[in-house]
């Protein structure tokens, strides 16, 4: 498709590119920030996306293409995210033990992959590298408990090949964590599919590993093109270019709501966490003051009107083109824009389901009072008969 004429102009490539949050390219320590000490953050080794002025035209508009067809039908979202920081030996080494899955739990391996091509499988031997990975960044009078390892998980939905997705997390893990070691575990005892990737901060030319947003974001690309190189459908667009506001709740919110539900049905008291109390608080102050939309909707509807805008200014340019794939795509865009659902929040989602519920609840009680009521028989205007 790069050979003939692009699809797509620059402008809009551009405007795609900003929806998509598109990561830009970073060179190694030069971005991310600086850490106490002096030593620079950790950017990206090598990029999933080049830079634009390094790609020609053509290239960029095909690149464009391919990824708003992932969008239009809705490919699988990979997940990325850091799941915590451990600090010292004996930290690293019950990381290693979980990831490798010594709790017996079925559906997770036996044992623990390294950067070198080592499996490790017995606790010893997760005891001997962590105290090597905690030995390699001691403590400083500015660092007296400095971050030994970093964790992160890669998931996909279910149904993924496990293998394919750990074949993916080893190809990631070898071109964009280069001088820093890590250790990985694959679990399949969920029903997503799985890998859990802990890398040693300390690096061998002193660059401590520290991914920020920008480069959590450009793993999730990296990641998506590794499960796509072998066969899986796989993209990795942020929500709100998928018309998505509401943020999945974080899982230790989600446990505690489910410790509360199980305490309620016993009888017992169940403690709320902070953000609950605060969202519960809000949704009852919003239904007593009877103000269900607010700034911040408005602002996602903004948002998401500029999204549906850039998908639109593509689709106009597809159908300028006779090619069928062209035609194609522009028809299941316009399908998936015409699909998004509209923008709330998870308080203003609350909020109307408070108030229908209060609205069928006093429609009920309207017709249970209009059942015991008697019926009175109309009087005629002619008055009673003689």
């Amino acid at each position: 498709m790069a050979s003939v004429n692009p699809l797509l102009s620059p402008a809009t490539i551009d405007a795609l590119e900003k929806a998509w949050g598109v990561p830009k390219p970073r060179r190694r320590g030069g971005g991310g920030g600086a850490r106490k000490g002096g030593k620079a953050a950790m950017g990206v080794i090598t990029a999933p996306i080049m830079l634009a002025a390094a790609m020609s035209h053509a290239d960029r508009s095909e690149a464009a293409v391919a990824k708003l067809s992932r969008v239009a039908k809705r490919s699988p979202q990979v997940l990325v995210k850091v799941t915590g920081r451990q600090k010292g030996a004996g930290h690293v080494a019950a990381n290693f033990k979980y990831i490798a899955g010594k709790e017996g739990r079925k559906g997770r391996e036996d044992g623990l992959e390294t950067d070198d091509g080592d499996k490790l499988r017995a606790t010893a031997e997760f005891r001997e590298l962590a105290e090597t990975w905690a030995a390699w960044d001691g403590a400083s009078e500015f660092r007296r408990t400095p971050t030994t390892s970093i964790s992160m998980v890669f998931s996909m939905p279910e149904g993924t090949n496990p293998e394919k997705l750990k074949d993916s997390v080893r190809a990631f893990a070898q071109k964009e964590i280069e001088g820093h070691r890590w250790a990985m575990g694959m679990h399949t005892d969920t029903p997503r599919p799985h890998a859990h990737l802990t890398v040693c901060v300390a690096g061998e030319d002193g660059v401590r590993f520290n991914p920020r947003k920008a480069d959590l974001q450009r793993y999730r690309e990296e990641f998506a093109r590794e499960l796509r190189d072998r066969g899986v459908d796989a993209d990795a667009t942020p929500r709100k270019a998928r018309g998505i506001v509401k943020k999945p709740e974080k899982t230790p919110i989600r446990r505690m709501r489910d410790r509360e539900a199980e305490h309620r049905q016993k009888g017992l008291p169940a403690a709320r966490s902070k953000r609950a109390e605060q969202l519960h608080g809000e949704v009852r102050k919003r239904v007593i003051d009877g103000a269900i939309e607010t700034p911040i909707d408005g602002e996602l509807a903004t948002k998401q009107r500029d999204i549906k805008w850039t998908y639109m200014s593509a689709v106009a340019e597809l159908l300028r083109h006779d090619r069928p794939e062209a035609r194609q795509l522009a028809g299941d865009v316009a399908q998936f824009v015409k699909d998004m659902p509209a923008p709330e929040t998870r308080a203003t989602a609350l909020v109307k389901q408070v108030v229908a519920s209060r609205e069928m609840l006093r429609a009920q009680e309207k017709a249970r009072e209009q059942q015991r009521s008697p019926t009175r028989p109309t009087p005629s205007r002619g008055g009673p008969d003689r």
